[in-house]
């Protein structure tokens, strides 16, 4: 496990000799594997001075945004020897050192700016024109492009400092939803270039001083809208390419210096959304040998900052899918605690949504080759890990022991198979019907189901598998590869996507969507079919949400064809332990039981159970056993009592006998024997 701290200068103390190094290591009571020193500002970058004289860096790179200050001390002026300094203390305890910086632009607020000296390098979106934004990918009007300015420099930065590697965070792979960004003449001069003609819509330019962000938006809407109707695709995969093309150019300078690369995410996306709705496809950036993909999986913070869907599952299923997509390049996740310019803190706030992301994440496991398992995560990143104290990096390390510490050999009740087929299928087929990806599918059964789905796989290692397996959008599978579901023999294959024709001797569920056949297969079962009444498909062919934290627009599937799913899928499950309907509280009531979710870990000698709560109260808990646990031992902090399980399967705590608890969006994890 390979964990790393994300922080603003403000973690350390430039008036102490080692930088406040030593200080901030005994603080947070252990020494992280790498430590992205967030320097904010890509200034720190384009305008690096090399390092012949000390001098001050600017006020947006020794806080980010140059606010005044954390819980622990005020902003304090870094200067460029201050810093190098740093880095070397930091390496002189074992830690790597990344540097990172944002696309940001502030129109000159604390520093005459790069990117201001030329409006083409700024990112134009089609609602508003020309944004604070920098857009890394835009040809200057010198005919320079963007990123090979930052490149030159960027080698400069990792050779004079020392970086041990270069951490490129939000809008530095990708800058924006593509339906709104970027449709700046130089974006289309480039585009044209690219797919060898200039359609007569695109060849007026609208760049224009005489409007207020330099450009006239309901020319921009209209060229935006031409695009997304008749050369969507084009724009996607011209955008693909330029990302790949400008990551290329990062890796090479890295690689040359013996440097470590990693990108974030995009914008908390998994594969078909990062690529379709943000124009990237990590399986390229990864085939340039990236060492590192930042999984921007954090339910938790959109979950206090926003409100409203509870993206817990979405995004784990976004870090399985980021695994099964890039197998052979480590994957960590942001691990959100807390953040003062975007102004949240789970830490004091949400401590218990923190613990069920925590564990969550670091236990959903990849089925490698030869039927092993490994967890998707490789480590995590504490975002951000500056104005902590020392007694809560002591509750925070044992969030980390907690998530880590066990190792399963058996999982339940399904494994997620993963193929890169439904890629381009899904690329060619969503404008039409809004089709699920597999993330969403899956998602929706953690979701809202009792159907325990722990890893994922690639479709390649599907031989070597002993569990049943999930398959979503198996109709967009070549024949090779459903010929391997075919002939799987290690559990029930249950095939999930549009079925004309159905299977021979399979048991399934069809529920009409408009001209789309949805359907649950279950490959050699019973030969029954439950047809549900056909339905319309409200899906509408609209442009992609503008922020993260917005889920797109998908077809129309109603809660009878889940429910029926979930009805089938139920009976193949293989856990030992089964959430039951019903529950009986304190009062004697008899409540329905649909905010518990479990997680089952097996190993030879034990069973971990983590129970999550999935509402914003405590709940209760009430499961069934296929045999009754002779030991339980609690592993989380709460509740603060022992806890037993009694013949009915109901958890109590303490000699008491009151109702175990599960915290509000949190989890209690338990141990028991078989």
């Amino acid at each position: 496990m390979e964990n790393f701290i994300w922080t603003e200068l403000l973690a350390f103390d430039n008036t102490q000799k080692d930088m406040g190094v030593d200080a901030y290591l005994e603080r947070i009571g252990y020494t992280p594997y790498g430590i992205s020193l967030l320097l904010s500002h890509p200034d720190f970058v384009f305008l690096h001075k090399g390092m012949d004289e000390d001098y001050n860096l600017f006020r947006d790179i020794c806080s980010r945004q140059g606010h005044p200050g954390n819980e622990e001390r005020a902003r304090q002026q870094w200067t460029s020897f201050e810093l190098k300094s740093l880095v070397q203390c930091l390496q002189k305890k074992g830690i790597k050192v990344f540097c990172s910086v944002f696309a940001t632009h502030t129109f000159d607020k604390y520093h005459t700016e790069w990117a201001s000296c030329d409006d083409n390098a700024l990112i134009v979106y089609n609602s508003i024109g020309i944004t604070p934004g920098m857009q890394l990918i835009s040809r200057l009007k010198d005919g320079t492009y963007t990123e090979d300015v930052f490149v030159s420099q960027l080698e400069r930065v990792m050779v004079d400092y020392g970086f041990d590697g270069y951490h490129g965070p939000d809008c530095m792979g990708p800058g924006g939803a593509l339906s709104v960004t970027d449709y700046s003449d130089n974006m289309i001069a480039q585009f044209c270039m690219w797919v060898g003609y200039t359609p007569n819509e695109l060849k007026e330019p609208l760049y224009d001083p005489s409007f207020e962000f330099k450009y006239d938006v309901e020319k921009l809407k209209e060229r935006s809208d031409y695009i997304w109707q008749n050369l969507r695709k084009e724009w996607v995969d011209f955008y693909c390419y330029r990302w790949k093309v400008c990551w290329e150019k990062i890796i090479k300078v890295l690689k040359k210096h013996n440097k470590l690369s990693m990108i974030n995410s995009a914008n908390t996306k998994a594969d078909f959304e990062a690529k379709y709705i943000y124009g990237i496809d990590y399986r390229d950036i990864a085939e340039l040998g990236l060492d590192y993909i930042l999984v921007e999986c954090v339910a938790a913070n959109c979950g206090i900052i926003y409100g409203g869907h509870d993206y817990h599952f979405d995004f784990l299923t976004t870090l399985a899918d980021t695994k099964a997509m890039m197998p052979n390049t480590k994957v960590i996740y942001l691990h959100g605690v807390k953040d003062v310019v975007e102004s949240y803190d789970l830490l004091r706030h949400a401590p218990s949504r923190l613990e069920r992301e925590f564990f969550s994440l670091s236990n959903f496991y990849y089925t490698e080759k030869a039927g092993e398992y490994s967890r998707c995560a490789d480590g995590f990143m504490v975002c951000l890990g500056d104005g902590i104290k020392s007694y809560e990096w002591d509750f925070l390390r044992s969030v980390w022991q907690l998530g880590y510490e066990f190792s399963p050999n058996k999982l339940s009740d399904f494994t997620w198979v993963w193929c890169d087929d439904t890629m381009e299928g899904l690329m060619d087929e969503f404008p039409k019907y809004g089709t699920w990806p597999g993330f969403k599918q899956v998602s929706k059964l953690l979701t809202d189901y009792d159907i325990q789905i722990s890893s994922v796989a690639r479709v390649e290692n599907v031989p070597n598998l002993k569990e049943n397996l999930i398959v979503p959008n198996a109709h967009l599978y070549s024949q090779k590869n459903l010929d391997i579901l075919k002939e799987y023999k290690g559990g029930v294959v249950a095939l999930f996507g549009d079925f004309s024709e159905g299977y021979e001797n399979s048991e399934q569920v069809c529920q009409r969507v408009g001209d789309y056949n949805l359907s649950c297969v279950i490959l050699n079962g019973n030969n029954i079919c439950t047809s549900l009444p056909s339905v319309s498909n409200e899906f509408k062919d609209i442009p992609s949400p503008i922020y993260f934290w917005f889920m797109a627009e998908y077809m129309t599937i109603t809660e009878d064809f889940w429910n029926k799913v979930a009805e089938l899928l139920k009976k193949y499950k293989t856990s030992p332990v089964l959430v039951d309907d019903y529950c009986v509280n304190i009062y004697g009531d008899r409540v329905k039981q649909d905010d518990l979710r479990v997680i089952t870990l097996e190993n030879d000698e034990y069973i971990r159970l983590a129970l999550i709560n999935t509402k914003d109260h405590y709940i209760e808990s009430k499961l069934s056993f296929t045999e009754i646990p002779t030991k339980v031992e609690k592993k989380s902090g709460f509740p603060y009592t022992s806890v037993t399980v009694n013949e009915k399967g109901e958890f109590k705590c303490g000699s008491g006998q009151t109702p175990l608890h599960i915290p509000p969006y949190g989890i209690i994890v338990l141990d028991y024997k078989k």
